[in-house]
């Protein structure tokens, strides 16, 4: 793998080292900090390792994953964050934040106010005594209707 290494410095590309070694050649296209690698899944010391690469063209040392097999990453190319979309969007976040922790002062505060103020809930009483006059007026009404 050391070797591969030094050949890919020299200026080969990463299929003719590959073919070289009888190693699988494969590309990824565009990927962020936590995102599988192609087929291979996720795997946080090759995020990491392809992450910290600087420059296109900068080539990681061997790395190792947990299944026993062995990796070197190139980076072709980096794009920088778009800071004005990440201002934007820390914005947005603080204030979802913010109304999330105004909401919660809220109810705690509402919690307490009901706590300390002893209510009582008739809401049940006047609905069965709705029912039961609504009841006694059908009633009625069928034993008009039964007498005509």
């Amino acid at each position: 793998a050391n070797r591969a290494i030094e050949e890919l410095k020299a200026g080969k590309t990463m299929a003719e080292v590959a073919e070289k070694y009888g190693a699988i050649y494969d590309t990824t296209g565009w990927i962020q900090a936590f995102d599988p690698i192609g087929d291979y899944g996720y795997h946080p010391h090759i995020n990491g390792a392809l992450l910290g690469l600087r420059s296109s063209g900068a080539i990681s040392p061997v790395l190792e994953s947990q299944d026993g097999k062995f990796y070197i990453v190139r980076l072709y190319e980096k794009i920088d964050a778009d800071m004005a979309k990440f201002n934007e969007e820390r914005d947005k976040i603080r204030q979802q934040i913010f109304q999330a922790k105004k909401e919660n002062a809220y109810n705690m505060w509402f919690t307490n106010l009901r706590k300390q103020i002893p209510v009582e809930d008739y809401r049940l009483k006047y609905f069965y005594e709705e029912i039961s006059d609504t009841l006694e007026q059908d009633e009625s009404q069928m034993e008009k209707d039964d007498t005509e």
